[in-house]
Parts: structure tokens; C-alpha cells; sequence
């Protein structure tokens, strides 16, 4: 690759959590003074435990789309600044206009020597709510059109009430490259959120009926496989999708109206008030 990411990996061989390595950064830099520390720019998908905490200490987070490009540009015009996402991207405004996996590594191992403490310690003092990722695939193209099905979004409303009294969120998708929806649900206790994803990616989804498939149990690794047929459209045509689980992120660790943004793009919900 172009070595533009920056993988973290600690004195015991254990990789470090992409969110929790933009908290460090962030919480040094606030540390130390630095301008624009009181804010760091993230993506969506920034765990809500980093935000919460971050929050904590006075640096308010900044979410844009997901991707690197979304980052650089809302730190396009400051001479010094930080904002990252999980994937290892790692933007500092002050040293190049995009990520760079070498200038990364030095700011990690320079927040290391004036911590004074290993890595591990330092990851540890910053827990990541749970989370549970999955995918929707459809055809080619009928993504959007997924996700402006009435009776898709009501399934996913139905997750959201799941999450709401938690402060947790649910966020549905596009994938960018492949023909896919990202399901990504989050939220203080585990067993809430792993019903919330459950609920969202069911077989009965639009109407769908399930054709082949077992699901794996709410926390196992491996990957399991439902495949789903929808009901025809109007011109006949049967949409089929499937709904995969992905994998599961989770670390031991008040809510108000929901808010929801809706588009071709996008489906989210937050019960904290943002």
C-alpha cells in the first residue's frame, strides 16, 4: 500500500483499538496545550465510549462520513489540528495534508515517553462501549432503495427503541465499494446492542423470508450466512439480499428525544442528544 495508515500494536503484542488510539492522541494534545486540542475530528463510526470520554476532558468530537478524505476536509485551512478514524488513518494538519503511517508512529511513541507508562496501561484507562457490525447484501444498485423501504425502516426503528434508554445508536449504510449495507449498532450493554443487531438484520426485514442459513450464537467469531428473498415489487421482479454478521467489537467499560438523519446515504439514529 502507500503506508498512509498506522496500525498500533502494543508491548504485549496486542493491537490497539484504531479509537482508542485517536483518544490518546487527542487527550495528549489537550495536554500539552496545543491549538484547536479542545476538538478532533472522527467519523461516524467513532465508538461513543471515545466520544463520551473525550467529552470528559473538554474536546468535542466532530463526526463527518466515513473515509479519510472526509477528515482532511473538515481540517482543510488549520495549520495544526488531529482527526483519524479506526481504520488507522491519521491526519495532522501541522505535518502533512493526509495521512501518513510513519508520522503516526512517531506521534504514538512520542505520547508514550511523556506518559511515562506502557501502552497497555494507557489503552486500558479508555474502554469502548460495545459494538456489533454486520452487512446487508443486495443487488447491485438497490441499496438506497433498500433503505427508503417503508417497511425496512420500521425494522430498524423497532431496533432503535431497543437502544434508546441506554444512550446507544444504530447507523445503516451503503458501502461505498461493494453491493452492501453496513449495519453498526453500539451502546452500553452488550446484551442490549447484540438484540438491536439482531433486530435490524432479521430475516423478517422488508418482508423477507429466510432461504438458507443458520445464525451463529449473539458473540461467537466465526461468520454466519442468512440469505433473504424479498417479496416481488410491483413490476414483478424479486429483490434478494442477505444479511451477513461481520464481526463484534467490545471491551468492559441519559438519554433524550432521538434524532434521526435520513437520506439515499444514510440511516442513523442517536438517543443522546448531540
Amino acid at each position: 500500500g502507500d503506508a498512509d495508515r498506522c496500525a498500533v500494536v502494543d508491548e504485549r503484542g496486542q493491537l490497539v483499538d484504531g479509537d482508542v488510539v485517536i483518544a490518546l492522541i487527542a487527550l495528549d494534545r489537550k495536554a500539552r496545550g496545543l491549538p484547536h486540542s479542545d476538538q478532533v475530528v472522527a467519523t461516524i463510526l467513532t465508538n461513543s465510549g471515545i466520544e463520551r470520554q473525550l467529552a470528559a476532558a473538554g474536546i468535542k468530537l466532530q463526526r463527518t462520513p466515513v473515509g479519510d478524505r472526509h477528515i482532511a476536509e473538515a481540517l482543510a485551512g488549520k495549520r495544526e489540528g488531529f482527526g483519524g478514524e479506526k481504520s488507522g488513518h491519521l491526519l495532522f494538519p501541522e505535518h502533512a495534508p493526509t495521512g501518513d503511517g510513519l508520522i503516526s508512529a512517531i506521534e504514538v511513541i512520542a505520547l508514550c515517553a511523556r506518559a511515562k507508562r506502557p501502552l497497555s496501561q494507557l489503552a486500558a484507562a479508555l474502554p469502548l462501549d460495545p459494538q456489533v457490525q454486520r452487512v446487508i447484501r443486495v443487488e447491485e444498485g438497490e441499496a438506497e432503495s433498500l433503505l427508503a423501504d417503508p417497511r425496512f425502516t420500521e425494522v430498524l426503528r423497532e431496533a432503535e427503541a431497543l437502544l434508546r434508554g441506554g444512550g446507544g445508536r444504530i447507523l445503516v449504510r451503503p458501502s461505498g465499494t461493494e453491493p452492501l449495507l453496513r449495519v453498526m449498532a453500539e451502546g452500553p450493554d452488550a446484551a442490549v446492542v447484540a438484540s438491536a443487531a439482531e433486530r435490524a438484520c432479521s430475516p423478517s426485514a422488508s418482508g423477507a423470508s429466510v432461504v438458507s442459513g443458520v445464525w451463529a450464537g449473539p458473540w461467537e467469531a466465526q461468520p454466519a450466512r442468512t440469505r433473504l428473498a424479498a417479496p416481488r415489487s410491483a413490476s414483478g421482479a424479486r429483490r434478494r439480499y442477505r444479511c451477513d454478521k461481520a464481526m463484534y467489537f467490545s471491551s468492559s467499560g441519559g438519554s433524550s428525544s432521538a434524532q434521526r438523519e435520513r437520506s439515499p446515504q444514510l440511516w442513523g439514529t442517536d438517543s443522546r442528544q448531540t
